[in-house]
C-alpha cells in the first residue's frame, strides 16, 4: 500500500491542479445556477399563486354562476315589467293626444259659438234698434192722427 501510495504521490500536484480547475469551474457556473434556481423558485411561486386563485375562483365559481342566473331571472322580470309600462305610457300618449285633440276640437267650437252668439245679438241689436224706431214712428204717427 505504501508502494501504491508512493507511485500515487507523483500524481497528486495534478490531480490537485485539476480538482482546482474543476472547482473553479464550478464556481463560474454557481452564479448562473444560482440565477436558474431563483428564476425556477419564482415561476414556482407564480405558479403556486396561480393555482391558488384558480383554487378561489373554483370555490367561488357555483356562486357565481347562481348570483348571474338570479340576476339574469330579476333582469327579465323586471325588463318585461319596463315593456309593460312602455306598453302603457304609449296607450296614456295616444289617449292624451285624442284627448288634447279633443278639447282642442271644444275650445274651438265654443269660440264658435261665442262668435255666432255675438253675431246673432249684434243683429238683435240692430233688428232691436230698427223695431224701436218703428215704434217710435209708429207711434208719432198715432199721436199726429189723433190730433
Amino acid at each position: 500500500m505504501l508502494r501504491v501510495l508512493a507511485a500515487d504521490a507523483t500524481e497528486l500536484p495534478a490531480v490537485v491542479q485539476d480538482l482546482d480547475l474543476r472547482l473553479q469551474e464550478m464556481e463560474a457556473i454557481l452564479p448562473h445556477i444560482l440565477h436558474h434556481v431563483s428564476e425556477a423558485r419564482s415561476a414556482y411561486s407564480a405558479t403556486t399563486s396561480a393555482f391558488s386563485m384558480l383554487e378561489r375562483l373554483a370555490v367561488a365559481l357555483p356562486a357565481y354562476i347562481s348570483a348571474s342566473t338570479t340576476f339574469a331571472a330579476a333582469w327579465n322580470t323586471a325588463k318585461e315589467a319596463l315593456n309593460d309600462q312602455a306598453d302603457e305610457l304609449a296607450n296614456m300618449r295616444t289617449f292624451y293626444e285624442g284627448y288634447l285633440a279633443s278639447y282642442d276640437g271644444l275650445v274651438l267650437e265654443v269660440a264658435r259659438r261665442h262668435g255666432a252668439e255675438r253675431k246673432m245679438k249684434a243683429v238683435l241689436a240692430k233688428a232691436m234698434e230698427q223695431v224701436e224706431r218703428l215704434r217710435e214712428a209708429d207711434t208719432a204717427e198715432r199721436k199726429a192722427f189723433r190730433r
